[in-house]
């Protein structure tokens, strides 16, 4: 039997594909993760699924096949995931940046939240996927939701050469990921660094962003800048950062993070993210935390730390590459089908 879930990860829900060979009664093995995520992030050119009706995808159950797409433009009365909380994201835009930039930048989210509303208050799906406990909570919070089944998703880079000879201790290359200025926290990463590059040679990495936000990334910088767009690998992206900076306003589950994390590179990011939530009850768990990302001096001063205290950096990545590894798709699909066998999905 193949078990193959769509799993929405981004906020444009480009699809994610995980084709699974399930022998019953318990073991999952994954033959292969088609792609990830962040549309922003991944090139084009790899091989990306889109969804189908849900009508289309029930007929193939009937040929053996577990099919299901996630996100609210398909919708499915039985089965809802949610990659975000549109009401929490929204408030937390509007907290740090204002009513009037939330307009601006989010004039097809504001639709997308009507429907997202009127979806679990008058079709009330039974099961109900999150990939965080911050997503739970927050459709409690907002929709008044219980119940929801936690899977979070996984890295995928855990098995790559983790190599760190770049390193010199003189100059030091940061990475950013992302293609909004201010959901993603790009505004607060230019300011940092720019404190940083009075004190420290740096060069920062961009990835997944257009060509308006490189320039203005570049524009007054203290800082040497590089952005290669679309990335084909992404292991090859992080082999070769000192940290990743990810001062996101909001984030359900960051998947950059874990694929950080994995390759053994210490993460700035905030306590606004869905990652945070769930790492913080591991325990013994040392992990580059900020409060606020819109506090300037916080963050350049944490990410200083990481790169210059290599008693503190160890602990970190140590820490990192721990909880990255608690994460596998082995664990989601085998939870994914729990959950269909509670729907009476799968015998």
């Amino acid at each position: 039997m193949e078990f193959l879930p769509y799993i929405s990860q981004s906020h444009d829900f480009r699809l994610l594909t995980i084709e699974c060979t399930v022998r019953l009664p318990e073991e999952v093995e994954v033959n292969k993760v088609v792609c990830d995520r962040d549309s922003s992030f991944m090139n084009p050119n790899e091989n990306i699924s889109f969804s189908h009706s849900v009508k289309a995808l029930r007929e193939r159950d009937s040929n053996g096949s577990i099919l299901h797409t996630f996100g609210i433009y398909d919708f499915d009365p039985d089965l809802y995931t949610a990659p975000i909380c549109l009401a929490g994201y929204f408030k937390t835009f509007a907290d740090y940046f204002g009513t009037k930039r939330l307009s601006q930048e989010m004039p097809l989210w504001n639709k997308m939240q009507v429907l997202e509303e009127k979806m679990l208050n008058r079709l009330k799906p039974e099961n109900i996927i999150v990939c965080s406990g911050k997503i739970a909570r927050e459709l409690n919070e907002s929709y008044g939701v219980e119940g929801t089944r936690l899977v979070p998703n996984a890295s995928r880079l855990l098995t790559m050469d983790i190599d760190t000879s770049h390193r010199d201790g003189k100059s030091f290359t940061i990475g950013l990921i992302g293609n909004n200025l201010y959901a993603k926290g790009l505004v607060f990463a230019k300011k940092a660094m720019n404190r940083l590059a009075r004190k420290l040679s740096l060069t920062c990495v961009v990835a997944g962003c257009d060509t308006s936000i490189a320039n203005y990334l570049a524009t007054g910088s203290q800082y040497a800048l590089e952005s290669v767009g679309k990335v084909n690998l992404r292991a090859d992206f992080f082999r070769n950062l000192d940290c990743l900076l990810f001062p996101s306003i909001y984030e359900a589950h960051s998947l950059s993070i874990l694929e950080a994390m994995s390759m053994a590179v210490p993460v700035v990011f905030s306590k606004s993210t869905g990652n945070y939530e769930d790492l913080c009850n591991m325990q013994d768990l040392i992990l580059a935390v900020v409060e606020d990302p819109s506090d300037i001096t916080v963050l350049a001063e944490t990410t200083e730390r990481l790169l210059t205290d290599e008693s503190y950096r160890g602990k970190v990545v140590e820490s990192g590459l721990r909880a990255a590894k608690f994460y596998s798709w082995e664990k989601t699909a085998r939870q994914y089908l729990q959950v269909y066998r509670g729907m009476g999905t799968v015998s």
